[in-house]
């Protein structure tokens, strides 16, 4: 398993057995690199990846059911917003239950719900929609995943993902996966910001947030450019243990304002002030089954230069796990990508819609997987931990702090806790 290290000092924010760590804050814009440099860094990084070597379903076969791992209450949700439209394209309103958002028109037609007719996958052969893994084919752990087209990743709930470059205190560079949660908040992975040794020097030194990241265009000249991060908040646990498989490899960033991108209506702006950012769970995240869509930037499928999608079902009855267990085929660099409940659009007219009705929300980001490629599986760390243990909302509140304190009051609110 290959962990990270970096940076100085620390906070902790401790309440009722919950407790999270602040890196402390840096300048931002600190570093002297170039264009061609970040770009070459970009090339060449390591796709961070945790690797578990025991498969968990052969010790849970013939179990019961573990329910004691789910956290009591409804989910706590916060919204996401859609952003403005490119160059009057199309848009994504905020929807819920009963309501009723106005069509978007575009090209003489008029169109209900968000991107309909826009979303296609590429065929390749190395993504099939049935590539469970070893010993799944039988099992709930079937998955289908696709590459993201260029056209639908510059749209809402898909732009708000993106590639996370960053620096580890070793100097070597590391790519993940992160998402924006508000104005200029990133949710990834623990062992993405951290090295989880629990060391005051384990932040990461410098990163940088390429959001809708593609292959369309350069690496220093990416569609919405880049913002760079200065401020990390994880989990106590994770910062203490660094362990896999305890419900705790969550992680938030700050981000400034986006640079260098070829769309100049962006620029200077807080990322998630104009391409949107999504909702997410912050208390009660766990449960037995949801189903729900994984963003990613995975090595191993087109180099990690293709946003990657997998939907699948994801557990934790079968295993009693903390973490929600799932078939996908992705590996490196996936880490920290948002695992997503009800993305995309839909305006409902039934008389009972459901229980669980927000849309384009993350319950979990991706965390680990299996050192052998063939099992096909990975684990996501739900954000509020397994009873809350997390303390997701006041992670996010020291994020929200500091981003009020920098950007304005207007960038963020915080949540009860």
């Amino acid at each position: 398993m290959r962990l990270l290290s970096a940076a100085l000092g620390f906070a902790v924010v401790v309440g009722s057995a919950q407790a999270q760590v602040a890196s402390p804050l840096r300048a931002t814009q600190r570093s002297e690199f170039s264009d061609a440099q970040l770009a070459q860094f970009m090339a060449t990084a390591t796709p961070m990846e945790l690797l578990a070597r025991d498969n968990p379903l052969q010790a849970a076969q013939g179990t019961a059911l573990q329910r004691s791992q789910q956290s009591a209450g409804e989910p706590a949700m916060t919204w996401g917003r859609a952003g403005r439209a490119d160059r009057g394209g199309w848009r994504m309103g905020r929807s819920t239950a009963g309501s009723r958002s106005t069509p978007v028109r575009r090209s003489g037609r008029t169109v209900q719900g968000f991107n309909q007719g826009q979303v296609q996958s590429q065929s390749n052969e190395d993504i099939a929609p049935q590539n469970f893994g070893q010993g799944n084919q039988d099992s709930i752990y079937h998955y289908n995943d696709y590459q993201q087209v260029p056209a639908p990743i510059w749209y809402a709930p898909y732009r708000q993902t993106g590639r996370y470059l960053f620096q580890a205190a070793d100097g070597l560079w590391y790519t993940c996966t992160a998402a924006l949660i508000n104005q200029a908040i990133l949710l990834t992975a623990g062992h993405c910001v951290h090295d989880g040794n629990g060391t005051t020097e384990g932040w990461n030194l410098d990163g940088y947030f390429y959001p809708a990241f593609s292959n369309r265009y350069d690496d220093n000249n990416q569609r919405y450019g880049r913002c760079q991060t200065s401020y990390y908040s994880t989990t106590f646990d994770w910062y203490t243990n660094g362990a896999i498989q305890q419900g705790s490899d969550v992680a938030m960033a700050l981000c400034g304002r986006l640079q260098d991108g070829a769309w100049n209506f962006a620029q200077n702006r807080l990322p998630g002030e104009v391409l949107g950012y999504y909702g997410f769970c912050y208390e009660n995240c766990v449960s037995g089954y949801n189903f729900l869509t994984q963003l990613g930037y995975p090595s191993n499928y087109h180099n990690g230069r293709q946003m990657t999608v997998s939907q699948h079902l994801e557990e934790t009855s079968l295993t009693g796990g903390a973490d929600f267990l799932y078939g996908t085929g992705m590996r490196g660099g996936s880490s920290g990508g948002p695992h997503i409940q009800n993305i995309g659009n839909l305006w409902d007219h039934s008389t009972d819609v459901g229980q669980v009705t927000y849309r384009n929300t993350i319950f979990a980001v991706t965390s680990w997987g299996y050192v052998s490629e063939s099992i096909k599986l990975q684990g996501s760390s739900p954000i509020s931990g397994v009873n809350n243990a997390n303390g997701a909302a006041s992670m996010y509140n020291l994020i929200c702090e500091q981003s009020r304190n920098l950007f304005g009051s207007g960038t963020c609110d915080l949540l009860p806790t």
